[in-house]
């Protein structure tokens, strides 16, 4: 500048005053460098968790309106929390109400398949799609074995299983929109047949006691559930009546894609 030290001691404090300029200068920098760093970290690793919300969204054929709506619930939650630890946490992190709806999107065409929940009013079925689970199991994997009693029934989203007979041969096969284990989560009663996976395979399931926990606030439901609980005497007679691939579950044609 226009002012020169002209004594040892100023040259000394201008000297000084130099370095930590050029310090501060160097903190103040790689602080906004990091900074940026961070922030666009941070970006790229929301943007490709929002890719593959949207992929999956997509994938199991959701309508725009409600991609849209989850994927800005999802885009505003990262802005807020930066990132959640796995897919099953951020679907959680949806309102209750927004929860209900992207599980009819998804299940409720399979759930009006099985006879007992064909039909019923919506909030039983927003109320069950709340509580079921899904489970994704690999080729050759059992997932059903004979004997076991039965707690819970399964729905195929993707994939094929096989229902074996007693030497472990298939003796039929069940693809995605159909379900098996229906009798044994109604009936409490050991699995009649074996069920493995074919292929890779994904599968929601329903608990016999998320069943009737969803039904708790709906009396004729409720009844409608503990009138078949009640009927263990009819079942030989069921057990006769149909088929093998019948006894785990109904043969329908699968689900439609577009």
């Amino acid at each position: 500048g226009d002012i020169h030290p002209r004594t040892n001691t100023q040259r000394v404090v201008a000297v000084v005053v130099m370095v930590l300029g050029q310090a501060v200068f160097g903190v103040i920098s790689a602080t906004i460098a990091a900074t940026l760093a961070n922030n666009a970290k941070s970006r790229m690793k929301a943007q490709e968790h929002l890719t593959a919300v949207s992929r999956f969204l997509h994938d199991h054929a959701i309508t725009r309106r409600l991609q849209t709506r989850v994927t800005a619930h999802f885009g505003s939650n990262w802005i807020k929390y930066e990132g959640l630890a796995d897919s099953d946490a951020l679907a959680h992190t949806l309102p209750r109400s927004l929860q209900a709806e992207l599980g009819v999107a998804q299940y409720g065409t399979l759930l009006s398949r099985f006879p007992l929940l064909h039909n019923v009013p919506p909030a039983i079925t927003n109320e069950i799609v709340l509580r079921m689970a899904r489970v994704f199991v690999l080729p050759n994997e059992c997932i059903v074995t004979k004997g076991d009693i039965g707690k819970n029934m399964f729905f195929i989203l993707r994939g094929t299983v096989d229902v074996l007979t007693d030497n472990g041969r298939a003796a039929a096969q069940l693809v995605a929109g159909q379900y098996f284990g229906e009798i044994g989560m109604l009936f409490g009663t050991p699995r009649l047949n074996a069920v493995r996976a074919a292929t890779h395979c994904e599968l929601v399931t329903l608990d016999r006691a998320d069943l009737e926990e969803a039904a708790r606030h709906y009396p004729a439901f409720q009844q409608t559930i503990r009138h078949l609980s009640s009927q263990n005497a009819h079942l030989e007679a069921v057990r006769q009546a149909v088929e093998l691939n019948d006894l785990v579950g109904v043969a329908v044609p699968p689900r439609q894609t577009n």
